[in-house]
């Protein structure tokens, strides 16, 4: 069950809102603002490494 809410955090949350996001601005047919859209796959990419690359301070053996 922990394992479970563990998914729930507020990491994966934002990290699957922005995915969503990104998936239909590319996928969208229509033109794009490109400096919106930098500004928005810059963004993209630095939550992503932040997230994904910071070390856990909690004990995984609970």
């Amino acid at each position: 069950m922990k394992t479970f809410l563990k998914i729930f955090s507020i990491k994966n949350i934002i990290a699957i809102i922005l995915t969503i996001i990104m998936g239909i601005l590319i996928l969208k047919n229509n033109k794009i603002n490109e400096p919106v859209l930098a500004i928005f796959s810059a963004s993209y990419g630095s939550v992503m490494t932040y997230f994904f690359s910071i070390k856990r301070k909690d004990n995984d053996n609970e």
